[in-house]
């Protein structure tokens, strides 16, 4: 979808400026919203067996 919204931009503003705002602003949001909705996962071992929940 980038490519064809990106075409679409381009034809209608006729600026590379502005076309390159979608493909460029999505992907810092998304980087932006991981940053603070990702749970921290620094002390939890992949290796060690989970306790049992009961």
């Amino acid at each position: 979808m980038t490519r064809f919204i990106t075409t679409a931009a381009y034809a209608a503003t006729g600026s590379l400026g502005y076309a390159l705002i979608y493909p460029i602003a999505v992907p810092a949001i998304a980087f932006v919203l991981s940053l603070f909705l990702m749970p921290e996962t620094r002390k939890m071992s992949i290796w060690a067996p989970e306790p049992a929940k009961a």
